[in-house]
């Protein structure tokens, strides 16, 4: 066999090696690649479970509440059986403050008087531009969209509180409670919706009840 011949074939063989070795691997990428794809599709439906069960624990279970309308305003919400609503003119252990305006319409408190923590929320109708309130730590950003009231999820709320006791060496606006507001227009009637809700540390906490109770709000006019 002459020398060109031999070193003919010898490019050959690694040629030929070297297809075979690419083919291999290149198919063991590929089943990598999709075993890794199918890795991140499992992930991605764990991620989303997760996210679920997540939510479910941040949602009270409502459908056992009472439900209270006013047809004079166009409005409903839910809150538990064993809260009480009650006129603000009769006082509250929750809201000893009073809202800063002289514009109201109508007031009223819902609250678990039986609680030490006193969970409770205020709802006033004003008329006016703007409601100021002392004590409160949050913003629950209502607003009202197609019927309904949608407000920051507890998620938010919670980073929320935390920013404000990290960018205050004092702590929040009402370091004894978590306390928050929210205010909003009432369509094309010159009316506004203030709400106040909260309680006091130092036991359960009725972040998510107050949360479902503001979220369960629907507007009829």
């Amino acid at each position: 066999m002459s020398k060109t011949l031999s070193v003919l074939l010898t490019v050959i063989i690694i040629i030929v090696l070297g297809g075979v070795g690419y083919y291999f691997l290149n198919q063991n990428f590929k089943d990598q690649k999709a075993d890794l794809e199918k890795q991140i599709t499992d992930l991605q439906a764990q991620i989303k479970t997760a996210q679920d069960a997540l939510t479910s624990t941040l949602t009270a279970d409502t459908s056992d509440w009472k439900t209270y309308s006013s047809d004079k305003y166009g409005f409903s919400f839910k809150y538990p059986d064993d809260w009480m609503k009650t006129s603000c003119k009769q006082g509250s252990s929750t809201f000893s403050f009073k809202p800063i305006t002289t514009n109201s319409q109508d007031c009223f408190i819902v609250e678990k008087t039986s609680a030490a923590e006193h969970p409770g929320m205020l709802v006033m109708i004003y008329d006016g531009t703007g409601v100021g309130v002392e004590e409160s730590n949050f913003s629950y950003g209502g607003k009202i969209v197609n019927e309904k009231l949608t407000i920051k999820s507890v998620d938010e709320i919670g980073k929320e509180v935390k920013q404000r006791i990290a960018d205050s060496p004092n702590g929040p606006t009402n370091s004894t409670g978590d306390y928050g507001t929210t205010s909003f227009k009432l369509g094309d009637t010159g009316q506004y919706m203030f709400i106040s809700a909260g309680y006091k540390y130092g036991g359960t906490s009725y972040r998510t009840i107050l949360h479902s109770i503001i979220s369960s709000f629907q507007f009829t006019k």
